[in-house]
C-alpha cells in the first residue's frame, strides 16, 4: 500500500479554529498559542516579544518570529508558550529536530500542554516516525479528548502505519465533532478504500464533496473507487470534475482508463 503523504508544515484552519489554534496547513494540523508570560522577571518585555513573534509568525515571516520567541526565552526561561512557538516555527522551516527539542522544553515546563504533545506529535511524523507520532498524539487527546486537531492527525499518522481500522476511529470522533469538516470524510474514505469498503468509501468522497463543492480531490478519490467498482461513466464523470478544479496528475487518467479495462475483462 503506498503511504498517505503527510505534509506536516500547516494546520487545516477549520480544526485549528475549532481548537483555539492557528497556524497554516496542506495535511496534517499545527497550532500556534500566545498567552501571558509568568516568568518573575521583565514579564512586560517578555509578553512583548512573543506577542510580536506570534505575530510575525503569522506573516509567514519564521525567522523573525524566531527572534522575537529567543528575546522572550532570554528574558523568560520557563514560558513553556515561547518554547511551543518557537518549535511551531522551527517545524515550519523544516527544522524538525530543533522543533522537537523546543516542545520538549514546553512539555517539560509544562506536562499539561496538550497543544505542545500535538506539535511534537507533527514533528515526529514528519521525520517519519510515525509511531512516536501517534504516543503524543495519544497524549495530547488524554490530556483534551474533544481535541478534534489531534484526533485528525493521530488519523493520519495510523493511517502511515497502515492501521485504517483505527484511523477511522480517530476520522468518526473529528466527524462527531466537526460534522461539516469535509477533510474528515475524504480522510476516514481513504481508510475505507484500503479495507476493500468500496461503498464505505463512496459515501464518504461523496459527503466530502457535498460539504466542499470544489474538493478536487475528494472528486479523484472518487473516481477511482469507481473504477474499482467497474463504474466507467462515474469514473470518468468524476476525474473530469477533479482536472476541471485543479488536480494535476498527467497519469490519473490513463491509469483509471486501464484500470477500468483490465476489471472489465475480468468480468
Amino acid at each position: 500500500m503506498t503511504k498517505l503523504l503527510m505534509v506536516a508544515v500547516v494546520s487545516l484552519v477549520a480544526l485549528a479554529a475549532a481548537c483555539g489554534g492557528g497556524g497554516q496547513t496542506t495535511r496534517v494540523a499545527s497550532e500556534s498559542a500566545s498567552g501571558l508570560v509568568s516568568g518573575p522577571n521583565d514579564e512586560a518585555q517578555a509578553t512583548a516579544h512573543l506577542q510580536a513573534g506570534t505575530t510575525l509568525a503569522g506573516q509567514g515571516l519564521l525567522e523573525e518570529a524566531i527572534v522575537e520567541y529567543d528575546q522572550a526565552i532570554l528574558l523568560d526561561s520557563r514560558n513553556a508558550t515561547a518554547y511551543s512557538n518557537r518549535g511551531l516555527a522551527f517545524h515550519n522551516l523544516g527544522k524538525y529536530q530543533r522543533a522537537i527539542d523546543d516542545y520538549d522544553e514546553a512539555i517539560h515546563l509544562d506536562p499539561e500542554y496538550a497543544l505542545a504533545y500535538s506539535n511534537r506529535g507533527n514533528s515526529y511524523s514528519a521525520q517519519g516516525q510515525h509511531q512516536r507520532g501517534v504516543d503524543d498524539y495519544t497524549e495530547a487527546i488524554g490530556i483534551s479528548p474533544q481535541y478534534s486537531v489531534a484526533h485528525y492527525n493521530r488519523g493520519i499518522a495510523f493511517q502511515n502505519l497502515g492501521l485504517h481500522q483505527l484511523a477511522i476511529l480517530d476520522y468518526d470522533e473529528v466527524i462527531q465533532l466537526l460534522p461539516s469538516y469535509a477533510d474528515a470524510y475524504n480522510k476516514r474514505g481513504a481508510s475505507y478504500k484500503e479495507l476493500g469498503q468500496l461503498e464505505l468509501a463512496v459515501n464518504d468522497y461523496s459527503e466530502a464533496i457535498l460539504l466542499d463543492s470544489e474538493n478536487a480531490l475528494a472528486f479523484r478519490n472518487r473516481a477511482l473507487v469507481f473504477a474499482l467498482l467497474g463504474q466507467r461513466q462515474n469514473a470518468q464523470e468524476d476525474l473530469n470534475f477533479a482536472v476541471e478544479l485543479g488536480f494535476d496528475s498527467p497519469s490519473l487518467k490513463e491509469d483509471i482508463e486501464e484500470l477500468i479495462e483490465e476489471l472489465t475483462r475480468e468480468r
